[in-house]
């Protein structure tokens, strides 16, 4: 299905559906638009830090250079700091757009997880000690 025939699909659905019973309850319904772009969900400069990823990385070698693995921290750092939601499905889907292979995109959406993962418990950590 195309991102196009999804679109439809949902405006539908939330035209026939979703408004009327939120309407019942007093409710509303908010959808967002239709093509998000990690631009939507990073701050600029967490975004500048994976297009250098992008552009600069050896993409055969996984951003296993020295520089590459550091752009690299910088980005998944960058991400965390600012708490982004972003999951590793529209990470590796933005890494595919980029001519990255399949693998590469979804190693390093993986890597990204285990990235933010550990971040997140260190910084847990002194509230558990």
């Amino acid at each position: 299905m195309s991102p196009t025939q999804y679109n439809d699909i949902l405006r539908e659905f939330v035209e026939r559906f979703a408004k009327p019973a939120a309407r019942s309850l007093g409710l509303g319904v908010e959808v967002s638009k239709p093509d998000i772009t990690v631009k939507d969900l990073f701050p600029p400069d967490v975004v500048q830090a994976l297009i250098d990823v992008s552009r600069q990385a050896n993409r055969g070698s996984l951003a296993s250079h020295p520089r590459d693995k550091a752009r690299w921290q910088k980005f998944v750092i960058g991400a965390h700091q600012a708490q982004s939601e972003i999951g590793s499905d529209i990470l590796g889907d933005w890494l595919l757009q980029q001519g990255w292979t399949d693998k590469a995109a979804r190693d390093l959406a993986i890597e990204y997880e285990r990235g933010r993962s550990l971040l997140e418990q260190y910084k847990q950590q002194p509230q558990n000690a």
